[in-house]
C-alpha cells in the first residue's frame, strides 16, 4: 500500500524493478540531482529505485547512461531493465547488440511530451516567492491522483490539484512549453519498441478506481508479457483484461496526431529567455478566459447545453459574490 501511494499510478515500476534488483541486475531510470535537475542513473540499490519512482515533468539527462548499460551487459550475465520516455527506449534500442537484448527488460509510458526545464525552473524559483524549494512532487495523491505538493526552505508549504497548477495546465492542457520535437513525435505510436509500456488508466471501469492509483499496463512483446505474468503469479499485483480501444481513449498520444504548437508558444519561451518570471510570461502568454471559452465551445458535443452549463456556472459564481 505504501509503495503504491509512493508512485504516480500503481506502483507497477517498483514491481519490475524489484525482480531485476533480486537477480542481482541493474536498473536505469530517473532521479531529481540538484537544483530540481532529472538525470538518469544505473544503479543496483534498492533505495535509488526508489528515488526513481514518482513522474517528473522535465527532460531527463541522459548522459552517458546508455555507456553505462552497454558496459554492465558487456562485463556481467546479469538483467537490466531500463526505463524512460518512448524516444529514450528508442535510443536504447538502437544501440543495444542483439547477443544483449534478451537481457533487457525496456519500460516505458504514454508521453504527453517533456517540457521545458529552463521553465519549471523558473516556475520554481516564484512558486515561494524566492524562497528555495526543498521538496516538490507533482503526483502526490493528497487531494486526488495528480496533486502538485511543495515545501519552502522556510517551512512554506503548497498544494493544489494537478490542473490548477499554472506549471502543469501550461504544459499539459496549453502545451506552451514543450520541446518541439513533441508536436510530431514519432515515437509515440503503436507498435511500441518497449516491452512494457506504463500508464494512469484514467478511463478504467467505476469499480476499478482506486484512489492511491490504477495503472493500464501494455506489453508489446512476449518478454514484456512474461514480467507481468511472473508478478501476478506471486501475488504482488492484481491483473485484469480491459479492451485497448476503452483503455486509449481520449489517448492523443498514441494516434499519430501530435498536439499543435499554440500561437503563444514562441513568446512565452521568448519571454522566459529574456529574464522574465514564469508569474510575467503567464499573465501575458497564457489563453484568455475568451479563448478557452471559444475552444471548449467547438469541442462540445451540444452547443446549447456548454453554452447553458457555463451561463449557469457564473450564475454560481456571482451568487457566491453577492454572499460574501
Amino acid at each position: 500500500m505504501e509503495l503504491r501511494a509512493a508512485s504516480s499510478s500503481g506502483g507497477i515500476f517498483s514491481e519490475l524493478a524489484r525482480n531485476i534488483i533480486d537477480a542481482g541486475g541493474a536498473v536505469a531510470g530517473c532521479v531529481w540531482e540538484a537544483n530540481w535537475t532529472p538525470v538518469h542513473i544505473l544503479t543496483q540499490n534498492w533505495s535509488d529505485v526508489e528515488r526513481m519512482r514518482g513522474s517528473k515533468y522535465a527532460p531527463s539527462r541522459a548522459d552517458n547512461i546508455y555507456q553505462q548499460v552497454l558496459d554492465f551487459l558487456r562485463k556481467t550475465d546479469k538483467p537490466v531493465l531500463f526505463s524512460g520516455a518512448p524516444c529514450q527506449v528508442a535510443a536504447l534500442v538502437a544501440l543495444l547488440k542483439p547477443e544483449f537484448r534478451p537481457r533487457v527488460l525496456l519500460v516505458d509510458f504514454i508521453c504527453h511530451g517533456v517540457p521545458s526545464l529552463t521553465v519549471l525552473h523558473s516556475y520554481l524559483k516564484g512558486l515561494f516567492n524566492g524562497d528555495d524549494v526543498v521538496s516538490y512532487t507533482c503526483r502526490d495523491k493528497t487531494l486526488f491522483w495528480e496533486t502538485i505538493r511543495a515545501k519552502s526552505s522556510s517551512g512554506k508549504s503548497y498544494l493544489l490539484e494537478g490542473y490548477k497548477d499554472p506549471f502543469f495546465s501550461g504544459f499539459c492542457i496549453y502545451h506552451l512549453y514543450l520541446m518541439e520535437a513533441c508536436h510530431n513525435c514519432e515515437f509515440t505510436n503503436l507498435p511500441r519498441r518497449s516491452d512494457v509500456t506504463l500508464s494512469d488508466y484514467w478511463n478504467c471501469p467505476p469499480e476499478w478506481y482506486d484512489l492511491r492509483g490504477v495503472s493500464f499496463l501494455m506489453a508489446s512483446s512476449e518478454k514484456g508479457l512474461k514480467a507481468l505474468q511472473d508478478l501476478k503469479i506471486t501475488g504482488r499485483i492484481e491483473l485484469r483484461k480491459t479492451d485497448l480501444e476503452t483503455a486509449l481513449r481520449k489517448r492523443r498520444q498514441l494516434s499519430g496526431n501530435g498536439y499543435p504548437i499554440p500561437r503563444h508558444r514562441r513568446a512565452f519561451l521568448d519571454a522566459i529567455a529574456n529574464g522574465a518570471s514564469f508569474q510575467q510570461a503567464q499573465k501575458s502568454c497564457f489563453p484568455s478566459w475568451l479563448e478557452l471559452w471559444f475552444k471548449g465551445f467547438r469541442k462540445s458535443e451540444s452547443k446549447a447545453r456548454y453554452i447553458q452549463q457555463y451561463a449557469f456556472a457564473a450564475v454560481r459564481k456571482i451568487g457566491r459574490i453577492v454572499i460574501r
